[in-house]
């Protein structure tokens, strides 16, 4: 409709750097540069996207464009503090992160980040009250948490230390961070291991999902040959690394080999940890990519295993692999066991989190959704309006969080022809969208139209024709021209 439309490419550049495809990202932060080069934002987005492609001396000079044009632009500084961070000229590094922090005081990551440049120049005060300042704006922290442990076991306070792994073990995180703790502690005297439990008294964890026999052919892990002097796991990190660059950079061709001869390295390994999981979980992730759908089943699968030998089957850890499983079995159109899956994942949020969190209004969106898809509509509705009420009490009756909410909640009434149970949340997101953006702005143009035809739907003419005529006057208001 607006080919010149600069917000939208903004937003696509935002969903592409989400979704991890970085040179998509790059491709539309910088159309949308051209169409407005005042606006640092997207040069700060370019600067992302390059990042996380590891082009780092492209990105520096995308991120410089965004300072030179907004002095305030904390994403330039933050973006420029981790690559500094990243090849380890860490004076600049500090420099950078100081001006994100005059421009965004309470950013949690800032303070993060520059608590990780102090340290690495040996000011571990500097390190520790930035730490603490980080934990502060932002407690559901607990990488950051892993951090300051750290820096206080260096610092030789060997009790303080082992409080932040404990308050650090209390949040999700990924599995390095969990066994970061569990070297601290064991090095403080604290000892900490990994081993197979009985669980099978948690009788309301549903059972593994039989395995579907596919037609492709078999994994084979490449025979490894090691060099001189060279120790299982040291090979074994360096494959995986390797895989990880490739992966981020884009190049997922390049990441099968080593990540394959990661998976088999780390088989060997002992005992039964992280480094297992989180290769198999690159390992699937690259194999999906690469639309492998059985391949990546097959290794997601032992992750599953793996995970649940050494966490327990009620660990916030399998989270990952259930999720991934269930979107392959959707792919495959194996339907009884994309529910099964997406129902184990629901009942772990729900264990392991507190009834407001939303990872848990996340989670009955994805079930809900999942029962949409296969117009079993009764079923999904009741889990959509949990999620709904659960954004309604962590965010309060307006902003971004019950907006999303109302709108999955429209679009599932109309796909299930519900006009009349549609038709308050299509209020409820105009009401929102007017308050966000102005009564007449374009953004709310798509929300007048959609409410307009439910309401037709139902016969409310008048009310539907008035609505329209609204909508074509924001629209017909002009397009502003192409900025040069």
């Amino acid at each position: 409709m607006n080919p010149d439309y600069q917000l939208a490419y903004m937003n696509l550049g935002i969903i592409s750097l989400h979704d991890g495809d970085y040179q998509n990202a790059e491709a539309e932060y910088r159309k949308a540069a051209e169409l407005d080069p005042s606006d640092a934002t997207a040069f700060a987005g370019i600067g992302d996207a390059l990042e996380h492609q590891g082009k780092f001396q492209e990105a520096i000079p995308a991120y410089r464009m965004a300072e030179k044009l907004d002095s305030n632009c904390a994403a330039a500084y933050i973006g420029l503090g981790r690559i500094y961070l990243e090849t380890k000229d860490y004076s600049s590094a500090t420099h950078e992160l100081r001006k994100g922090l005059s421009a965004a005081p309470a950013n949690g990551e800032v303070h993060s980040l520059l608590a990780e440049a102090l340290a690495d120049t040996g000011d571990l005060d500097g390190a520790i009250a930035e730490a603490k300042e980080s934990i502060r704006v932002q407690p559901q922290n607990p990488q950051t948490l892993v951090k300051l442990a750290k820096f206080l076991e260096k610092k030789g306070d060997a009790k303080s230390a082992l409080q932040e792994c404990n308050l650090a073990r209390q949040w999700s995180m990924p599995l390095e961070d969990i066994a970061h703790c569990g070297e601290i502690q064991k090095r403080l005297g604290v000892e900490v291991t990994f081993i197979a439990r009985d669980y099978s008294h948690f009788t309301s964890v549903p059972p593994p999902v039989a395995e579907v026999k596919d037609v492709s052919a078999p994994i084979s892990h490449p025979t490894v040959t090691m060099k001189q002097g060279e120790t299982v796991e040291s090979a074994w990190q360096d494959a995986y690394d390797n895989a990880k660059r490739k992966l981020e950079a884009g190049q997922w061709a390049e990441a099968v080999k080593p990540a394959e001869t990661a998976a088999a390295l780390a088989e060997q390994l002992k005992p039964v940890d992280y480094r297992m999981m989180n290769t198999f979980d690159l390992l699937g992730e690259i194999y999906y990519r690469r639309v492998r759908l059985a391949d990546a089943k097959v290794v997601l699968q032992r992750e599953l295993d793996l995970t649940v030998e050494a966490l327990g089957p009620q660990s916030e850890q399998i989270q990952r692999p259930v999720s991934a499983l269930a979107i392959i079995a959707m792919e495959k159109k194996d339907y009884a066991t994309a529910e099964t899956l997406y129902l184990r994942l629901l009942d772990n949020v729900e264990k392991n989190y507190d009834p407001i969190d939303f990872r848990i209004s996340r989670t009955l969106v994805q079930v809900g959704e999942f029962y949409e898809s296969q117009k079993a509509y009764e079923k999904g509705e009741p889990y959509l309006l949990h999620a709904y009420e659960i954004g309604k009490r962590a965010d309060g009756d307006v902003g971004p969080v019950i907006e999303a909410y109302a709108a999955i909640l429209q679009r599932f009434y109309i796909s299930w022809g519900k006009f009349d149970k549609a038709e308050p949340y299509c209020r409820k997101v105009l009401s929102l969208r007017e308050q966000n953006y102005g009564r007449n702005s374009r953004a709310v143009a798509e929300s007048i139209q959609t409410l307009a035809d439910v309401l037709d739907k139902q016969g409310k003419n008048d009310e539907a024709a008035s609505l329209r005529k609204r909508s074509e006057a924001i629209l017909g208001a002009g397009i502003p021209p192409k900025q040069q």
